[in-house]
C-alpha cells in the first residue's frame, strides 16, 4: 500500500497506511486505548447508540416495516463511532444530512469513479499515488475532520468535560507524553487517529451488521436460536452490559461467521521485510516483494470451510476452531498489523445487533434480491443494491 504526506495529511497518517518506523510508534501509543477497561468506558456510548437504534426502527415501522438494512446500520454506526471518537452527537436517525453521514457516504461512495480509482491504487498501484497526488481522504473530508476535532478539543480541554471516549484517551495520552518528557502525537497525526475511527469503523460494521441480518433473515432457524441467547443472557445479566455482550457466544459466533462469508476487506497485501524461500516450492519472496492475500478464497475455500456457501455460526465454536488452522480465517488481517480495532468492531456490532434482535424479527420479503450480486468497483464487500428486509415486533 502506499501514502503520500504532501497532499493527503489525514490519510497518511492512517494506521493502516503508514510505513514504519512511524506505524510503530503511532501504533504502540494507541494500542492502551484499546484494553478491556477503556472499552467498558466507551461501551455506555455504544448501548447508548444501540436504545436510539432501536427507537428509530420503532418509529419507522410505524409506516412500513420494509427497511434498507444497510442505511440502518450505517446510521447507527455512524452515530456510534462519531460518538467514541469525536465526543459529539451525530444525530444520523434525526438529520437525513447529519454532516458525518455526508462525509460517511463521501468516503465510502463507489459511484464516484476518481474516488473508487483512487482508493484502488493505494493498494494495488502505489507508485500511481505519487505520480497524481492521490488522496485516501479527500480534502473535503479531511478539512471536516480537522476542524471538528480540534474545535471539539479545545473545548474538551476548557470545560475539562470527562466522556471516556477516545478524544478523553489522546488527551491523556499528550499529558502523559509531556510529564514523561517523550515526543507526543501532534498535528495531523493526531487528527488521524480520531478519523480512523471513522474511515475505518463505520462502513465495515455496519455493512458485517447487515449482512448478517440478511443471513439471519434467510435462517429463521439461527436466528430464533441467537435471539434466545441474547434474551437469556439479558435477563441472567439485567441489562445490556460489557459481561453480558461478552457472555454471548453464539452472537459472536455469528458475527465471525459474517466476517467468513463477507470479508469487508476481501483481500490483505503486505509487503516482504526479508527474503524468504516458500517451503516444499521454488519461490523465492525478495525483500520489498509486494504479497496480497486473498481472503475472500480462503474464507471459502472447502477444504477449510465444508459447504462455504452455507452460513452456519458453528463453525467458530470451540470445537471447529481446534480442528482448524487459525491462520484460514483473516476478516482483520494478523500479525504486527492486524487490526488495532478489533475488539471494538466486534463490540459495537454486537451491541446494535443484540438491541435489534431482541426487539426485532428480520424477515426476507419481496424486495430482498435472492441473488445478491456484490458493487465490483469499490475495495470494500458491498452489495451493488440495498439489502430490504422486513422488521417484525418480537411481541406481534
Amino acid at each position: 500500500m502506499a501514502n503520500n504526506d504532501k497532499t493527503d495529511g489525514i490519510g497518511s497518517n492512517l494506521l493502516f497506511l503508514m510505513k514504519t518506523p512511524k506505524w510503530t510508534n503511532v501504533r504502540k501509543k494507541m494500542t492502551p486505548a484499546f484494553s478491556s477497561g477503556k472499552l467498558k468506558l466507551m461501551l455506555k456510548l455504544m448501548l447508548e447508540g444501540g436504545e436510539q437504534l432501536v427507537e428509530y426502527v420503532n418509529e419507522m415501522t410505524k409506516h412500513n416495516r420494509i427497511l434498507e438494512a444497510r442505511e440502518i446500520c450505517a446510521k447507527f454506526t455512524t452515530n456510534t463511532i462519531t460518538s467514541t471518537s469525536f465526543g459529539l452527537e451525530a444525530n444520523c436517525f434525526n438529520e437525513e444530512n447529519s454532516p458525518f453521514r455526508v462525509v460517511a457516504r463521501r468516503l465510502y461512495n463507489w459511484k464516484m469513479t476518481w474516488h473508487a480509482i483512487q482508493t484502488t491504487c493505494f493498494f494495488l498501484a502505489p507508485k500511481l499515488v505519487k505520480l497524481f497526488h492521490m488522496k485516501f481522504v479527500d480534502t473535503f473530508s479531511s478539512n471536516f475532520f480537522r476542524n471538528v476535532f480540534w474545535k471539539t478539543m479545545n473545548e474538551r480541554m476548557h470545560q475539562k468535560v470527562i466522556r471516556n471516549d477516545l478524544l478523553d484517551i489522546l488527551i491523556e495520552m499528550r499529558k502523559q507524553d509531556e510529564v514523561e518528557n517523550v515526543d507526543s502525537l501532534e498535528g495531523d497525526i493526531l487528527v488521524a487517529q480520531a478519523a480512523q475511527f471513522f474511515v475505518a469503523g463505520f462502513e465495515t460494521t455496519s455493512s458485517t451488521m447487515s449482512f448478517a441480518l440478511l443471513e439471519l433473515a434467510q435462517r429463521p432457524d439461527i436466528q430464533t436460536k441467537l435471539r434466545k441467547e441474547i434474551t437469556h443472557t439479558k435477563k441472567m445479566y439485567g441489562s445490556f452490559s460489557y459481561e453480558s455482550l461478552q457472555a454471548m457466544e453464539y452472537l459472536e459466533n455469528t458475527i465471525l461467521e459474517t466476517l467468513r462469508k463477507y470479508p469487508i476487506i476481501p483481500f490483505l497485501d503486505r509487503r516482504c521485510t526479508k527474503r524468504y524461500k516458500i517451503p516444499g516450492h521454488d519461490l523465492v519472496l525478495e525483500k520489498g516483494d509486494m504479497i496480497f492475500i486473498p481472503t475472500m478464497g480462503i474464507h471459502n475455500d472447502p477444504n477449510y470451510y465444508p459447504d462455504p456457501k452455507q452460513f452456519d455460526p458453528d463453525r467458530f465454536n470451540k470445537k471447529s476452531l481446534e480442528k482448524r488452522h487459525n491462520m484460514t480465517y483473516l476478516p482483520f488481517g494478523d500479525g504486527p498489523r492486524k487490526c488495532i480495532g478489533k475488539r471494538f468492531a466486534l463490540l459495537n456490532a454486537k451491541s446494535g445487533l443484540a438491541h435489534l434482535l431482541s426487539n426485532y424479527e428480520v424477515r426476507i420479503c419481496d424486495r430482498t434480491e435472492k441473488h445478491m450480486k456484490l458493487d465490483p468497483k469499490g475495495f470494500s464487500l458491498q452489495p451493488n443494491k440495498g439489502i430490504y428486509l422486513e422488521f417484525v415486533k418480537t411481541n406481534e
